[in-house]
């Protein structure tokens, strides 16, 4: 399958499985799925999650029409924003002849120096 982050934050889970059975994925990882779709009569699906989710591997299941569900596949996602740009704060020459810079920057990112 494929995992596509929209524009509009939400994320669209594609891919495969029996026709006519229900797609779900399990977002809070409660071990019931809190999205659903049912495959088209050649098997594709397509499935909605509105909600923007955080970096990870979420499961997606399929269960067909007797009932019977499969063994879950990942569907993995990825951070792909760019990170704002950080921002400096102080500016602080120290007795030692080296510069402290202070400011905030975007949780775990890395920021380095331009000299």
């Amino acid at each position: 399958g494929e995992v596509t982050e929209n524009a509009d934050g939400s994320t669209t889970i594609t891919g495969t499985a029996e026709a006519g059975s229900t797609v779900g994925v399990d977002i809070d990882g409660d071990g019931v799925n809190d999205y659903t779709t049912t495959a088209d009569e050649n098997g594709a699906y397509s499935l909605e999650v509105t909600e923007p989710l955080a970096n990870g591997e979420y499961p997606v299941t399929a269960t067909d029409i007797n009932g019977n569900t499969g063994p879950a596949t990942n569907a993995a996602v990825a951070d792909t924003t760019l990170p704002t740009a950080p921002t400096v704060g102080e500016v602080t020459e120290n007795a030692d002849g080296s510069t402290t810079i202070t400011g905030t920057a975007e949780a775990g990112s890395t920021v380095g120096d331009v000299c």
